[in-house]
C-alpha cells in the first residue's frame, strides 16, 4: 500500500478570526448567562439568537433566560 501524503486530504487551513465582542456578550450569546440580563443562576432554553459573519452567513446562538425573563 502506498503512502499517501495527508496534506492533500485535509482542508485548506482557514485564519482564525476573534469576534468583536467581550467576554459577558459571548457568554449571553453562548447560553451561559441570561440573555436579556446577564444573570448565571436558574437558566432556561430561550430562542436561538442569529449573528452575521459579515460574508452572508449566519451564525446561530442557543441562548437562555433566567426566571425574570
Amino acid at each position: 500500500m502506498a503512502d499517501i501524503d495527508a496534506a492533500i486530504l485535509l482542508p485548506p487551513a482557514r485564519a482564525l478570526r476573534r469576534l468583536p465582542v467581550d467576554r459577558e456578550t459571548l457568554a449571553r450569546l453562548g447560553g451561559e448567562a441570561c440573555i436579556a440580563c446577564g444573570a448565571v443562576a436558574e437558566l432556561r432554553p430561550a430562542r436561538m439568537e442569529f449573528t452575521s459573519d459579515g460574508a452572508g452567513g449566519l451564525y446561530g446562538w442557543p441562548t437562555r433566560v433566567c426566571p425574570q425573563h
